[in-house]
């Protein structure tokens, strides 16, 4: 999971080749998900057009069917452990480590935020928070 974080670190968000969606396929790590990321890249432009593209990719299902397929653990996002899974409005995605969410801040690159300070950012969207947990860490 560290080379995960090292490869994104500092990078410019660049949609359907670095962002939210590449990030989630990667912390998978499986099959499926790793062959998903050949199959959006250059599909999208926005978080609207992969929210399009998002159930074509998941063979017509939705991203909680398609983690329960791929054995990954919904968990409550009140009890998230290191490199556990957020996932905020169904659009962007945070890996958690040692109380930092890692993703895409601001400025538009990938870096650690704190966790309260991403979480108060998206107090509207409270209900739209799902956790993921999976046993390769």
């Amino acid at each position: 999971m560290e080379e995960l974080l090292n490869k994104y670190n500092g990078q410019e968000r660049i949609v359907s080749r670095i962002c939210c969606f590449t990030m989630l396929l990667e912390w998978m790590a499986t099959e499926e998900s790793l062959n998903g990321l050949d199959l959006i890249a250059g599909r999208f432009k926005t978080i609207r057009g992969a929210r399009r593209v998002l159930p074509e990719l998941l063979n017509g299902t939705d991203l909680n069917s398609f983690m329960h397929r791929n054995n990954i653990q919904q968990v409550n996002p009140n009890f998230m452990q290191d490199w556990d899974l957020l996932i905020i409005d169904g659009a962007h995605s945070y890996i958690f480590y040692c109380g930092y969410l890692f993703g895409v801040a601001d400025n538009n690159k990938f870096t650690y935020r704190p966790y309260s300070d991403v979480m108060n950012q998206h107090q509207k969207e409270y209900e739209n928070i799902v956790a993921y947990r999976h046993n390769k860490k």
